[in-house]
């Protein structure tokens, strides 16, 4: 796995690239505070010792929900995995909310909206963006997805 720290609007987004058949031991718990965003690939989560699929995540698989259980993640093909933890952002992270579009879909911002563009390439206001990059909107726009776009809005 590559681990790739990216600023966001004040706090630090790891954007993890797991190879094709990687396997990685995680530890999660019921008091975990990180959420994580799969943009690209496929991944499983699986028991480390009887091997049983917990979980199977696709993109725009999004939360922040984990059960306490040793695990392993699997990348069934290579999979970008987004990670936002209290671990690196002084014991807190913000709230979230996550914006998947296809191609040629259109999503309307509010005035002072804070969007993080992960995967995909956007127009906002005749300008293109290409994921990962901050977008902060000062006034109501309206972004277009020229390809398949995953986001989070931080609140």
């Amino acid at each position: 796995m590559t681990q790739k720290p990216c600023a966001c609007f004040g706090f630090v987004l790891l954007q993890n690239t797991y190879p094709k058949d990687s396997v990685y031991e995680v530890q999660t718990s019921s008091d975990s505070n990180t959420t994580l965003f799969l943009t690209k690939g496929h991944m499983l989560f699986r028991d480390k010792q009887t091997k049983e699929i917990l979980n199977e995540h696709f993109p725009g698989e999004f939360g922040s929900e984990w059960e306490t259980n040793l695990t392993e993640a699997v990348a069934v093909e290579e999979s970008v995995l987004f990670c936002l933890t209290a671990k690196l952002n002084r014991g807190y992270i913000p709230e979230t909310m996550p914006v998947v579009l296809e191609a040629g879909e259109t999503y309307y911002f509010e005035a002072g909206v804070k969007f993080f563009l992960c995967q995909g390439t956007v127009i906002v206001s005749a300008t293109d963006f290409t994921g990962p990059h901050q977008i902060a909107l000062k006034s109501a726009k309206t972004m277009e997805a020229v390809t398949d776009v995953y986001g989070i809005i931080i609140k």
